[in-house]
């Protein structure tokens, strides 16, 4: 049952006790005697099983019990304030709900506003592998990376992680068969600040890095390819990291691929992998 009928339910039957005290006091039976022409009215009409009496033994009663009526109105008056102030309660209640679901509505509101406006204003680095350089006698056989920033704003802190090659036979068939090791330089590699549509920067791989295996080089300039064998391929790949002007840090994963003559230059950009070519902004599974 709703408070409300509870409510009502209550206020009915303070209403009834009240007839019924009325109805039932002495001092209406003695008005009601002194008074017969008006008993045949007062016989023929009933509420609920309980007399309504004349208007005049009504006020004989109040006159006489004026102390106990105060007394029951008063309990009446408490029931009706106890009342109003629980719906009261009910209402301040509903109101401090709506007030927080607001609240968390305008704060939603104001982080995807926050996380829009960041989204439209931060710096979106892009690398690609932009050709490769043969081994010589005291160098090992290099690549170059090309870095440019999308981005509306500048990308701080930027730092090339790694720069790795490796030969493995087509297609990769896993991520970890690339072994994305730190750069071998003793020293940190550099820190730069890269504006947005800036010309794009160019970092060449660690001369410290160990010879390819004269085999492996031959094996990715093989023309013909004996029959269950894959050809081998050059994969150049790595890792670049930065900050953008929400100090938040972000990385990009390249890795591009050649085939053909190692022996020469390539001013060409490679092949893109099927794999690990991802940012923090859309990962592969399990990628950091």
């Amino acid at each position: 049952m709703r408070p409300r009928w509870v409510s009502a339910g209550l206020l009915l039957a303070f209403v009834l006790f009240l007839g019924f005290m009325v109805g039932a006091s002495k001092a209406v039976h003695e008005c009601e005697r002194q008074h017969q022409r008006h008993q045949a009215a007062i016989e023929s009409v009933r509420v609920f099983g309980y007399k309504i009496v004349s208007g005049r033994c009504v006020w004989t009663f109040l006159e006489q019990n004026d102390k106990a009526l105060v007394v029951l109105a008063t309990i009446g008056l408490l029931v009706v304030t106890a009342t109003l102030a629980y719906y009261t309660f009910g209402l301040w209640q509903s109101t401090q709900t709506l007030s927080k679901d607001t609240a968390a509505a305008s704060s939603a509101s104001i982080l995807q506003m926050q996380s829009q406006e960041k989204r439209q204003l931060r710096a979106y680095v892009g690398v690609a592998v932009a050709g490769y350089y043969p081994a010589t006698t005291t160098h090992p056989l290099a690549f170059r990376i090309e870095i440019k920033n999308y981005g509306q704003t500048p990308a701080y802190d930027l730092i090339v992680v790694s720069m790795n090659r490796v030969v493995l036979p087509f297609p990769l068939k896993e991520v970890s068969q690339l072994d994305d090791a730190p750069d071998p330089d003793p020293h940190e590699p550099q820190r730069t600040v890269l504006n947005p549509q800036a010309s794009p920067i160019t970092f060449r791989s660690s001369r410290k890095l160990p010879q390819i295996p004269p085999d492996d080089l031959a094996a990715v300039n093989q023309p013909i390819v004996p029959e269950g064998e894959h050809p081998a391929q050059l994969y150049c790949f790595g890792t670049v990291r930065y900050r953008d002007i929400f100090l938040d840090s972000h990385w990009v994963h390249y890795c591009a691929m050649f085939g053909g003559d190692l022996m020469q230059s390539s001013e060409s950009a490679g092949a893109m992998c099927h794999l690990y070519n991802d940012t923090s902004d859309n990962p592969a599974d399990g990628a950091s």
